[in-house]
């Protein structure tokens, strides 16, 4: 609800507004949990958090082999996978990756906002020269509290949502690398982009 596209008042997504106007665009979905470790899961099983299969541990869930991902799916239909994961949040999770030949997971909790999108077109590159239909997985992290870590300027004010807001332009920008690149590569034609999040902030709209 901070994008433009979606609404929202502020310049905080040209580029994303742009891919949208000519997307399919969901207007209503519900996050299916506030952490990433239940909510991704959900996503890529096609499952309630509820449904999925998971090992005992209680801070870090380790998915189990009896789950199916779309990554699974994928590979079995011939598929090239691979991820580019912004975070090494995920490291304390096992299987998380389930369906993923290649998993580039970042071993930074909160790496340089460029870094991700620029080791993600390494990937690519490979997966474009290899000839075989690919899936990428690019994950961004940035818009994640504590916002603005390495003291970059808030373009929108001092609180708290006004740094969100500037978190979202700087993705922005590095979802505009992808896509540009897609363009340059003649790919834009023959690739599915799903652009999506697996839960937002409430800013306390809930109490």
């Amino acid at each position: 609800d901070h994008l433009g596209c979606l609404g929202y008042e502020r310049e905080t997504s040209p580029v994303i507004d742009s891919f949208c106007a000519g997307a399919v665009v969901f207007n209503r979905v519900i996050a299916q949990s506030s952490r990433s470790i239940r909510s991704i899961p959900a996503v890529f099983t096609g499952h309630y958090p509820s449904q999925v299969a998971y090992g005992s541990e209680y801070l870090w869930p380790s998915l189990l082999r009896e789950n199916q991902t779309f990554a699974e799916v994928m590979r079995a239909g011939g598929y090239q996978t691979a991820v580019t994961m912004g975070t090494d949040y995920f490291t304390r999770v096992d299987g998380f990756f389930q369906g993923f030949e290649q998993v580039n997971q970042i071993a930074e909790y909160r790496p340089a906002r460029e870094r991700p999108v620029d080791e993600a077109l390494g990937q690519l590159d490979g997966l474009v020269d290899a000839n075989r239909p690919w899936l990428l997985w690019v994950h961004l992290f940035n818009v994640h509290e504590r916002y603005l870590w390495d003291r970059t300027p808030s373009r929108f004010g001092d609180a708290l949502v006004d740094e969100y807001d500037t978190e979202i332009t700087l993705a922005d920008a590095q979802v505009g690398r992808l896509l540009e690149t897609l363009e340059a590569r003649g790919l834009t034609d023959n690739t599915v982009v799903v652009l999506m999040s697996d839960h937002g902030e409430a800013f306390s709209e809930h109490g």
